[in-house]
């Protein structure tokens, strides 16, 4: 299971940003990665755990990975960040499948990050530009 926090589905603060002066860039780009660790925290708060195995496999990994590893991909120049994990049973524990954790789990912290992120990336554009 894969969940984005893009900084492309804000299109007009996008356009903004690519227009802006150059300085804003790298707070646009810290505050995208602020957003990605709230996310990763809460989703691994919020995770069922029996034997820990899917909260590990959450977010970020250390070479050498293998499947069950985390999935982490950051792309400054898209100021994107996609994160997840390899464990097969990821989307089950979303849809509700443990009693532990409220079905679409996951995608409320999604969901908060990205909102979250848009007051952020306002904030900047309005103090920068």
């Amino acid at each position: 299971m894969r969940v984005a926090i893009d900084y492309r589905e804000l299109t007009e603060e996008r356009y903004r940003a690519q227009t802006a002066d150059p300085r804003v860039r790298p707070e646009l780009w810290q505050a995208v990665r602020r957003a990605a660790f709230r996310a990763e925290r809460q989703i691994k708060i919020r995770m069922p755990v029996d034997i820990g195995r899917a909260r590990a496999s959450w977010g970020h990994s250390t070479p050498p990975s293998h499947p069950g590893d985390g999935i982490w991909e950051e792309n400054e120049g898209a100021l994107s960040i996609v994160q997840g994990s390899n464990v097969e049973y990821m989307q089950r524990l979303n849809e509700g499948w443990s009693r532990q954790a409220p079905a679409g789990f996951i995608d409320a912290e999604a969901e908060s990050a990205i909102d979250e992120l848009a007051d952020e990336i306002m904030d900047i554009m309005q103090r920068l530009l």
